[in-house]
């Protein structure tokens, strides 16, 4: 019920606007979080969100200096600086595509002429990247690079947990959810999740296994590139994965 709410409340906005009963709503700045920030720089990004007004607001009150971004609710960004202006806030407004560089590199000179060198960054934009099901790009486009790279045939580039959520999804879409004898058979890494001849069902536990068994087959495939280095982690035992990209900070 809470997504629907929730997806009613978009519509409704996107057509009449923030209501008095809108969680979204401005509503006046305050904070409860004792933590000065004073002098500081923040760049919120997708500030004009839902997400990213009230963080822009608590940094705000915090004492920080907050530079606004969007890139399509313009209006929205704009009722935020003047929030913060009435709040005696400093603030600045900036737009452009966080996934451009070249408009990036402009957001960055901008905010540094109205409020200085950036000190924090909040990511909150929201990047949309085109949906593809997992097995169409793990078969034309992982599998065939981790080939080439490992000079070895497309075939023989297998992840076990990945063969097994092919036949669950296949059960799922064309057995009506009913993992049959012969394709429970064929399972190695989620056999013991599930049962032959019965209903795919899982419980929060057995969810959290098959997540992590997805995890560790991400795992055994970043190190497909990597080969046998020294010091490189066994699949079976990450339990998570994190991908950070880094790069040098231009003076």
């Amino acid at each position: 019920m809470r997504i629907v709410a929730a997806i009613a409340r978009r519509i409704r906005r996107h057509t009449l606007g923030p209501l008095p009963d809108d969680p979204a709503r401005f509503t006046q700045l305050s904070c409860q979080l004792a933590i000065n920030l004073s002098g500081r720089v923040a760049l919120v990004t997708g500030a004009s969100g839902e997400l990213g007004r009230p963080i822009a607001r608590t940094l705000g009150a915090c004492g920080a200096k907050v530079a606004i971004h969007y890139h399509k609710p313009r209006e929205a960004a704009h009722r935020l600086h003047v929030e913060l202006a009435d709040a005696g806030k400093p603030s600045c407004v900036v737009s452009g595509d966080v996934t451009d560089i070249v408009a990036v590199e402009q957001m960055r000179r901008e905010i540094e002429a109205s409020l200085g060198s950036v000190d924090i960054v909040v990511n909150n934009a929201v990047t949309w990247f085109e949906e593809r099901p997992m097995f169409a790009c793990w078969e034309e486009e992982v599998r065939p690079q981790i080939a080439a790279v490992r000079g070895i045939e497309f075939d023989d580039v297998r992840v076990d947990a990945l063969g097994d959520l092919r036949l669950i999804r296949n059960s799922i879409i064309h057995e009506k959810g009913v993992l049959s004898s012969t394709d429970h058979a064929k399972l190695k890494k989620m056999a013991s999740l599930l049962k032959p001849k019965e209903k795919i069902t899982l419980t929060h536990d057995e969810m959290h296994k098959l997540f992590i068994a997805v995890k560790q087959a991400i795992a055994e495939i970043i190190l497909s590139y990597t080969g046998d280095l020294p010091g490189a982690p066994d699949p079976s035992q990450i339990v998570d994965v994190a991908i950070q990209i880094t790069r040098q900070r231009r003076t």
